[in-house]
């Protein structure tokens, strides 16, 4: 499936639209950004995975043809593999098995103290009980549990939306306004990723089975 890349103009953010040749104008028609909802993007041509217009591409070997133009034989090849590879095994493995009293902390750029191997926010390991009592972490993961900060209207914590800021930190009757709650692994997983890239797909995702 063909992905074409974006630019926001409103907010500068970049972001694919996943669509199939025959759907294009109806995807564009529909597509908004995914950080800020503006319909004010325009195609990154640069970026893109297709070498031509859609409208100079019209099957499948059309544009496999295209992009043979642009990376060669080869890197397509490889591309191809690659693509498998995520299709067949999914999102990368988060780490399933801490230390014992070890946890996995995450948070999201500016606030970590370093990035694991897969690109995440972590802060260092500290004890549980402080872990969630700590405002800038939003997931949590223990040898045998999955956690995620959910805010007082009962859905998962989103530290970039327009309303977050400041929510933190912020406590009624001396009590943190947010809270952690046990979850699936899967939804553990889209939870991590929306805090590493701010694509509000994988928040949807994760908040889809928790609602």
């Amino acid at each position: 499936m063909p992905r074409y890349t974006f630019v926001c103009e409103d907010c500068g953010e970049y972001s694919e639209m996943v669509s199939s040749i025959s759907e294009y104008d109806n995807s564009l028609a529909e597509y908004e950004c995914p950080h800020c909802k503006s319909k004010n993007v325009v195609r990154s041509y640069e970026d893109d995975n297709t070498y031509c217009s859609v409208k100079e591409i019209k099957t499948m070997m059309q544009l496999a043809e295209a992009n043979e133009k642009k990376y060669g034989k080869e890197l397509t090849a490889k591309m191809r593999e690659e693509h498998k590879t995520k299709r067949k095994e999914g999102m990368k493995q988060l780490p399933r098995e801490p230390k014992v009293n070890e946890v996995y902390l995450y948070t999201i750029s500016s606030r970590q103290d370093y990035e694991d191997e897969d690109g995440n926010f972590r802060i260092e390991s500290m004890d549980l009980q402080k872990a969630k009592q700590h405002p800038y972490i939003h997931a949590i993961q223990t040898p045998n549990r999955f956690m995620v900060k959910v805010g007082q209207n009962g859905r998962l914590f989103n530290p970039y939306g327009l309303y977050s800021e400041g929510m933190e930190t912020k406590q009624r009757v001396g009590r943190p306004t947010w809270k952690f709650i046990t979850t699936n692994e899967n939804n553990f997983k889209n939870y991590v990723k929306f805090l590493t890239t701010k694509n509000e797909i994988f928040l949807k995702n994760a908040e889809r089975e928790i609602i």
